[in-house]
């Protein structure tokens, strides 16, 4: 069931007319908006989408686990795990991050144990982190120096998404 809905997903978002200005807008906003783009309805769009999926997941783990209000703290918690070790903004890296993170909890599982196993994946995140800032999978556009103080110098890291800086 995952496959499918990931494989419609992404067949939706590469190859429909909808699927690119969706991901027009998530690039570049004020772009997307001169080029004649609904981006508010857009973006209820892509909202609309995620809470298809994310219903579908609920209901598929519903049928497994109990049933109460704050039982989405784990696969939650997994999930970001999995889109930081694979990489923001790339599919490929999504899946196979979900595959090595599941397979090193399970491992992690039966070698050493239930207790520690969150600890453990907790580790592989701060280690991707460090080593790769961007992720497995994701694209590190630019990287700057600014000078800090006392002759430090801090790195300042631009992905393949622009932010917004606000200045006070």
């Amino acid at each position: 069931m995952a496959r499918l809905a990931a494989g419609r997903r992404l067949l939706l978002l590469q190859h429909t007319r909808a699927g690119r200005a969706i991901r027009a807008v998530g690039q570049n906003q004020d772009a997307a908006q001169l080029l004649g783009m609904n981006v508010s309805a857009l973006y209820m769009s892509a909202f609309g989408l995620s809470a298809v999926l994310a219903s579908v997941a609920g209901i598929l783990l519903g049928s497994i686990r109990f049933l109460s209000p704050g039982m989405g703290g784990e696969p939650l918690t997994k999930a970001l795990i999995v889109m930081i070790f694979g990489g923001l903004g790339s599919m490929l890296g999504t899946v196979i991050g979900a595959y090595v993170i599941g397979l090193l909890e399970a491992t992690s599982n039966y070698v050493v144990g239930l207790y520690w196993t969150p600890a453990i994946l907790f580790g592989v995140m701060i280690v991707t982190l460090m080593i790769r800032p961007s992720g497995l999978f994701g694209k590190l556009v630019m990287r700057a120096t600014l000078p800090g103080r006392r002759g430090t110098r801090i790195a300042l890291l631009i992905f393949s998404r622009p932010a917004k800086l606000a200045v006070c």
